[in-house]
């Protein structure tokens, strides 16, 4: 059996190796393991920065700019592992992409 992870050229369209995988014959099992591809792996980084004014002597005020996903990197979802579907070995879905928030918080 060829390795089904390493393609040539791996792309969304073609995540692993569809050609390493046959049908096993009617009544037999087949001879590959429970889980033999592997997805995308997760990368995210976030960042925040925050300011805090002084407004009286008992309160105050945070400013905060946070920003999810700063390199905007497309977290991937699984590829499809349904053998015979015409989307086998594709990754046709993502998560979400580069997210911003602004707040502010009046401590009293």
């Amino acid at each position: 059996m060829r390795a089904p992870n390493s393609p040539p050229n791996r792309s969304a369209a073609a995540w692993f190796d569809t050609a390493a995988f046959t049908a096993a014959p009617q009544f037999t099992l087949g001879t590959s393991s429970r889980n033999p591809v592997r997805g995308p792996g997760l990368q995210e980084a976030d960042l925040m920065l925050a300011k805090t004014f002084r407004v009286t002597e008992r309160s105050h005020l945070e400013f905060r700019a946070e920003a999810f996903n700063i390199s905007n990197t497309p977290p991937l979802s699984d590829p499809n592992g349904s053998f015979g579907s015409p989307a086998f070995g594709s990754i046709t879905g993502a998560g979400n992409p580069r997210d911003f928030e602004l707040a502010l918080k009046l401590h009293f």
